[in-house]
């Protein structure tokens, strides 16, 4: 079903294209024409599923995972999530 009224979508695609794919994300170029009739380009990048767990402790601490993020460049502590299978049910 596709918004209407307020809700619709003001962009128009032109012409999509796949730009790079690996097995965790892929990566396209979209040529757009904006909410104000100017053309455009729009990267779009599609990741799978991932699926988070906020696991606490009987004493309801929450235990988080901690690791150095190599696109942040710095050490995060993050909830425990992983991708999931495109099958797999998020539950």
């Amino acid at each position: 079903m596709t918004a209407s009224g307020p809700f619709s979508n003001p962009w128009k695609l032109v012409d999509s294209r796949e730009v790079y794919r690996n097995p965790w994300i892929r990566v396209r170029e979209d040529r757009v024409v904006r909410p104000d009739g100017n053309p455009g380009i729009y990267g779009v990048v599609e990741t799978r599923m991932a699926t988070g767990v906020l696991a606490l402790t009987p004493k309801r601490d929450l235990c988080l995972v901690g690791q150095f993020r190599y696109t942040m460049d710095q050490y995060s502590w993050e909830i425990v999530e992983g991708g999931t299978d495109p099958d797999e049910s998020p539950l």
